[in-house]
């Protein structure tokens, strides 16, 4: 992570990685024009690209000042970069900007204390980056699973440590996206598969249809699916059987039947 250290028209200009911040602008780096016509910043430092202005933020009062920058861009860069020491993900997971505090949730090193206190923020989508977030412990996905909205459940549901029970909850959520999170969780149980597999809502039967652990009886079914797109699916899945890509193979929507030729398991056979 790298820092300008410069004043210009009263603001301070900043780099983290790739950004550019001043006064609540941001620009890519890759902008440096754009930049350099709004603000018309002095020659000599457009002639050395930054790089005299620029070195490794050492200091913890450096982050710290950058932790409290009036560009909500800079927070929200220093809340997701790995480099950000845990005591100012801290302070930013009290900042009033949600999406900062969402970049707090998201981010790897973030403690489980954090979280915790993240995961009962009023704005749904802080929640829902709790729930993603794999550090998150047991107990707390647990709560968030009954969250009101299902974007956070959703996440629960995508989460590759949400045990198995929370699963089988969820799979009987009244959210067609939930569900469909569920059936494409790889940890998610062969019967919990089976059951999804004759859900009324179309991406739920494509998630069960593109699972890896989909048994081959279940696929057989999903073949004989009123919706071309799940049969799709199963054309595509690697680990169709070739029996039942024959039987793709005649379906009436061509792309069906193309998907059936480009499968390895058809192509070996033909």
């Amino acid at each position: 992570m790298t820092v300008l250290a410069t004043k210009y028209l009263d603001h301070t200009v900043i780099i983290l990685d790739d950004y550019i911040y001043c006064g609540c602008q941001k620009f890519q780096v890759s902008e440096l024009a754009a930049f350099i016509a709004r603000y018309n910043p002095p020659g000599e430092l457009i002639a050395e690209g930054w790089a005299k202005y620029t070195g490794e933020l050492t200091s913890f009062e450096t982050y710290k000042d950058l932790s409290k920058h009036e560009n909500r861009y800079a927070r929200i860069a220093l809340a997701k970069h790995f480099n950000t020491p845990v005591e100012i993900l801290k302070v930013l997971s009290g900042d009033s900007d949600y999406w900062v505090r969402l970049e707090v949730a998201l981010n790897p090193n973030t403690p489980v204390d954090v979280l915790r206190v993240l995961s009962v923020d009023c704005d749904y989508d802080v929640r829902a980056a709790v729930a993603k977030n794999t550090n998150t412990l047991i107990e707390v996905l647990k709560v968030l699973s009954t969250d009101y909205h299902y974007m956070v459940r959703q996440s629960v549901a995508k989460n590759p440590n949400t045990p198995i029970d929370i699963l089988n909850v969820l799979s009987t959520d009244d959210s067609g996206e939930v569900k469909e999170a569920v059936a494409k969780n790889t940890n998610t149980p062969i019967d919990i598969l089976r059951v999804l597999s004759t859900d009324d809502h179309v991406w739920v039967g494509v998630a069960v249809a593109k699972n890896p652990n989909t048994p081959i009886d279940v696929l057989k079914i999903l073949c004989g699916n009123d919706t071309c797109v799940v049969r799709d699916t199963v054309a595509n899945n690697p680990n169709t059987p070739v029996e039942i890509l024959r039987m793709l193979s005649k379906d009436d929507h061509s792309g069906v039947r193309e998907s059936v030729s480009r499968n390895p398991n058809f192509c070996k056979v033909s």
